[in-house]
């Protein structure tokens, strides 16, 4: 799974993400499970790993779900604004969907599918 991250995300939805994966990771390695059977990267829109960001497992360049957690905005302007500006993002989305990934908004974050498309796409 991956969780987009830029200066204006919310950092509560990753961090709620990553609990529960780590939680399920856990549960799986208690019955037996040779490896974790879910990973977490955090990734900005550059595609790099967020500094400080705790990964679970190995980081994929084309993950099977990615998450759009959300912005700090002050309006609806705002977040038009901001949805508009992640490009890299909306490239990110587009290519997950396409390998048949999953691409889930979380809040305000659904205005990023919006605007590329991805809710359209998603509604297959």
């Amino acid at each position: 799974i991956e969780v987009l991250a830029d200066a204006e995300t919310l950092a509560a939805p990753a961090a709620a993400i990553g609990d529960l994966l780590r939680t399920m990771n856990l549960l799986a390695a208690m019955r037996g499970a040779a490896r974790p059977p879910f990973g977490l990267q955090c990734t900005r829109a550059d595609g790099r790993a967020v500094r400080g960001a705790r990964p679970a497992g190995r980081r994929s360049s084309c993950p099977k779900v990615v998450v759009v957690p959300g912005w700090h905005v002050r309006s609806g302007p705002h977040l038009n604004r901001l949805a508009r500006a992640q490009r890299a993002f909306g490239q990110r989305l587009r290519a997950a969907h396409e390998a048949g990934g999953h691409v889930v908004g979380i809040g305000n974050g659904s205005a990023l599918l919006f605007t590329f498309g991805g809710a359209a796409a998603s509604q297959d």
